[in-house]
């Protein structure tokens, strides 16, 4: 029989004593599971100092930046399914999935325009197709911004501002650490890039260039986990999503994603806390020193 693991009163008041710095990442349809992470910090009411979100992760983060529940991503997916595909209003005139349509809905229900509406920091990033760079979302319209960071070419159109199209902040960096203030001491990262599943001997021109994006999104979020878990203390919560296709938005994994992401960040906080910890002492004994010598 599987054991349902609760965070303790100890557990919870330790991450409430520290300054959360939030990380989520891109990862399209694996971002249910970010909202099934966000349902256990929203049950024990343990709320960062800051967040970052990069393509989908911005979805989930606005949700929480709004001081709203990560919920209101599943009653809009599951419930009013945005990606109907006959709903002929969603689609731009390129043929693609028009982001506008989707953000526009879920800040509607979160009654926020800009980012000064917001009751936590909240940067989002998107990458300028242009100029190949990565452009950092901190101020004005959220629309923009959360339009630009999810759009996927091929599957939601680019977002243009200006003379610029931007699209997808994953492309560039799925988990965007660098852009959390000074001020945060302890760093959350939510990874739902998912591990890489086997090709299949008869896999599809599009399987194979979902392939292609996925080692790409593994190669740079490793990179930066790695060089985080050095410079940060730091709570890692990957769920096992690689079994979920990246553009999956079928009610039942989504219910399984949320499910796993709810169980993965029980157990990754319990390690981390137990880790983080026993680093604590180390230092204490370190620092104190040895009188009988």
């Amino acid at each position: 029989m599987a054991i349902n693991l609760k965070l303790t009163p100890a557990e919870v008041e330790f991450l409430k004593s520290k300054k959360i710095g939030l990380v989520l990442s891109g990862g399209a349809s694996r971002g249910f599971a970010e909202a099934g992470v966000m349902n256990v910090f929203e049950k024990h009411s343990i709320e960062p100092v800051a967040i970052v979100g990069a393509s989908v992760g911005s979805l989930v983060g606005v949700c929480v930046a709004a001081g709203k529940s990560a919920s209101v991503l599943e009653s809009e997916f599951l419930e009013h399914k945005p990606f109907t595909w006959r709903d002929i209003s969603m689609f731009s005139h390129s043929g693609l999935l028009n982001a506008e349509h989707i953000v526009s809905r879920i800040l509607k229900v979160l009654d926020v325009e800009k980012f000064s509406d917001l009751r936590i920091p909240l940067k989002v990033t998107a990458t300028n197709l242009n100029t190949g760079k990565e452009r950092i979302f901190s101020s004005g319209k959220l629309i923009d911004a959360l339009a630009s960071s999810i759009a996927f070419p091929g599957v939601i159109a680019p977002r243009k501002i200006g003379r610029h199209w931007y699209a997808d902040g994953g492309v560039n960096n799925p988990i965007p650490v660098h852009l959390l203030p000074k001020n945060v001491d302890l760093v959350i990262i939510v990874d739902v890039t998912g591990k890489l599943r086997p090709l299949e001997d008869n896999s599809s021109t599009l399987t194979l260039l979902k392939n292609v994006y996925e080692i790409m999104l593994h190669h740079i979020s490793n990179r930066e986990i790695e060089r985080a878990m050095l410079e940060y203390d730091s709570i890692l919560i990957q769920p096992p999503v690689g079994i979920y296709g990246l553009f999956n938005f079928s009610t039942e994994n989504a219910k399984s994603m949320i499910r796993t992401g709810e169980k993965t960040a029980r157990e990754a906080i319990k390690k981390g806390i137990k880790r983080l910890k026993a680093k604590e002492r180390k230092l204490e004994q370190l620092a104190t020193p040895n009188i009988s010598s």
